[in-house]
């Protein structure tokens, strides 16, 4: 099912043609109502109506409908890619993948957004430096919002209240955390009499951040451009991989994997967080340590109020290194683009430009000051109690899902302590994932396949049976990595490399 979008795409490529740039009415009468619906990944699932939109509503004199989609498992590239393929874009969409957004720019389906930015995003140009922009100039034109803006990576979580219950320290070499999560599956952690916890878990989708332990110690990453001999080489096909695979795979023989991990997308795995049936994973999103802004683990606290899931120091590489990777502080991940079908974009740019201030980044993140939260003397922000919950805050549509129209800051001003303990340990850790962060041509036409490749690749050998049959895997994987388009990626990676010098 999930190529199904991506066939389609490439029939409408063929039979579609190139689009001219749609021309931008800079005009706005605010006395006449819109309705506009705006496409984004889901996060929560939130009310039709609810406050926030009904504020929003009001605000812009106009109906917003969200249009939520999962991002696990390529579920929210496959469905836009069915909107792009019946003409039936949404007025306002999150577009996830840079080759999309490429070809979305040649079909003409978007708007140029420099005029409208000009006029009427200067919230939204003053906490986004030149170079985060760039990324998104086509041919000299705007086509698409940088929505994020930050530095970080995948950081390794533990539940430390496990770890103390079973006299363990926070492991800071992989002969600890392979005893750690040894312990997690066959100590019964949660004193139930029952063997039914594992070690690890987390989303197949990217499986990059579930095995984290593993690729720290082996010194590379699966998304990784490492420099050798000074040419780029990527991280998915190093020799340090298939060490990394074989440990991964030893531990799932032994049991210390949750089986069903092949099947988890990201709100699966928030469904199975809750249930505290696992003691280590590794999060791409530090925010997320804390319950007032994970269902999943909020849902664990009220279950188990000692439960304490903490991101804590990356063990010592093989080389003798701490490292956490970094992306780029521009960190592409995720844009908002308005469709060249919108009848008001001036409409929809005044709302994220509303999004991207701090008056509209309070009111959307955290609602009204007095109600739903408050600042202390220190500056610190705090949830007032009936909106401590995020299942409460989730359920009446105040949520963070709406303030990633356009994302003034990462971090929750209300993170817990945990939270600011993650992004220090990037400050402290952190070595960029690659010397060179640019998009080739080659990365948008082969990202895809390449990543499907490698993802089913590797969770095969993960999952095999036999351990012996692991090294022929890894070259088949390597051969059709390259044959598939790695080949061209590296090449093109190396030009962009050497022009920058």
């Amino acid at each position: 099912m999930k190529k199904i979008g991506l066939l389609l795409l490439a029939a409408v490529l063929l039979l579609m043609p190139v689009l001219m740039a749609a021309e931008v009415n800079l005009e706005d009468d605010e006395s006449v109502h819109y309705s506009f619906t705006v496409m984004q990944g889901k996060q929560f699932d939130v009310p039709e109506e609810n406050a926030t939109l009904s504020f929003l509503g009001e605000k812009f004199n106009a109906n917003f409908e969200f249009m939520l989609v999962s991002r696990g498992a390529n579920d929210y590239q496959n469905k836009l890619n069915l909107l792009i393929a019946s003409d039936d874009l949404p007025d306002l969409v999150q577009v996830n993948d840079y080759s999309i957004l490429t070809t979305m720019v040649e079909m003409g389906l978007l708007l140029p957004l420099d005029d409208l930015v000009e006029k009427y995003g200067q919230e939204m140009k003053a906490i986004r430096p030149q170079e985060c922009w760039d990324p998104f100039i086509f041919n000299g034109k705007l086509y698409s919002l940088p929505n994020q803006y930050r530095t970080d990576g995948i950081i390794p979580v533990i539940r430390e209240d496990w770890l103390k219950k079973l006299s363990l320290a926070i492991p800071t070499t992989i002969e600890e955390y392979e005893e750690a999560i040894r312990a997690f599956t066959e100590d019964d952690p949660d004193g139930n009499g029952k063997k039914d916890t594992y070690g690890i878990s987390g989303p197949n989708a990217p499986i990059t951040s579930t095995f984290l332990p593993a690729y720290l110690y082996y010194g590379v990453l699966p998304d990784q451009w490492i420099l050798q001999d000074g040419k780029l080489t990527f991280g998915s096909i190093q020799p340090e991989m298939l060490d990394a695979l074989k440990l991964i795979n030893k531990w799932f023989r032994a049991g210390y994997i949750d089986p069903q991990f092949p099947l988890y997308n990201r709100e699966k795995f928030e469904e199975m967080l809750g249930q505290g049936k696992f003691g280590s994973y590794g999060s791409t999103e530090v925010q997320r340590l804390d319950p007032a802004f994970d269902i999943g683990l909020a849902a664990l606290r009220e279950a188990e109020p000692e439960s304490h899931f903490i991101a804590y120091e990356p063990i010592v590489g093989k080389d003798g290194v701490k490292r956490l990777w970094t992306n780029d502080y521009r960190s592409i991940g995720y844009t908002m683009a308005i469709s060249a079908k919108c009848e008001n974009p001036v409409r929809l740019m005044k709302l994220l430009n509303y999004a991207a201030s701090e008056e509209g980044y309070l009111r959307i993140r955290y609602g009204e000051e007095g109600v739903h939260y408050t600042v202390d003397e220190s500056g610190t922000f705090h949830f007032t109690p009936e909106w401590e919950d995020i299942n409460k805050r989730t359920q009446e549509g105040l949520s963070i899902q709406y303030s990633n129209l356009f994302r003034r800051e990462w971090f929750d001003r209300c993170a817990s302590q945990e939270v600011w303990d993650g992004v220090r340990m990037f400050e402290t850790y952190g070595e960029p994932i690659s010397p060179i962060f640019v998009t080739t041509d080659a990365d948008i036409e082969y990202n895809t396949i390449l990543t499907t490749l490698r993802d089913e690749a590797f969770t095969k050998m993960i999952c095999a049976a036999d351990e012996t049959a692991l090294d022929k895997m890894f070259d088949d994987f390597c051969a059709s990595w390259l044959a598939n388009g790695g080949e061209e990626v590296i090449r093109q990676k190396n030009e962009a490399y050497q022009e920058s010098l």
